[in-house]
């Protein structure tokens, strides 16, 4: 499985008509490395451009595009708030594997993301 965004398109990064860094991955080498996605040319800017064809020809797995520093912060913000969340809630044995409401182990992962929900 190579994982492009669009199994139609393999070698094409998320959101194709915007330049940028993206993570791909060599299996062969097992090395996760970034490369800049021009969307003028539709290639891959690796010292000669490389077609989106080529790349997947090549075998690389797409990973995602590279984060900007306050969307990587973000995401740690996001993952911290979870993560207390859980601990909280499994802490003080607020999810129960069998509750007399109906919720068991099946259940765990709706019950955890209804608990996690941002209310307004």
């Amino acid at each position: 499985m190579s994982n492009w965004p669009d199994p139609d398109k393999p070698g094409v990064p998320l959101h194709p008509e915007r330049d940028g860094r993206h993570w791909l991955f060599d299996a062969k080498s097992n090395v996760s490395f970034p490369e800049f996605w021009v969307a003028k040319m539709g290639a891959w800017a690796v010292g000669d451009a490389w077609t989106a064809r080529r790349v997947a020809e090549m075998g690389f797995h797409y990973q995602g595009p590279v984060l900007t520093p306050s969307e990587a912060d973000a995401l740690r913000a996001e993952n911290a708030r979870l993560r207390e969340a859980m601990y909280f809630y499994s802490g003080n044995h607020a999810i129960p594997n069998n509750g007399p409401w109906g919720v068991n182990s099946n259940d765990f992962g709706r019950v955890a993301r209804e608990a996690l929900e941002v209310k307004p």
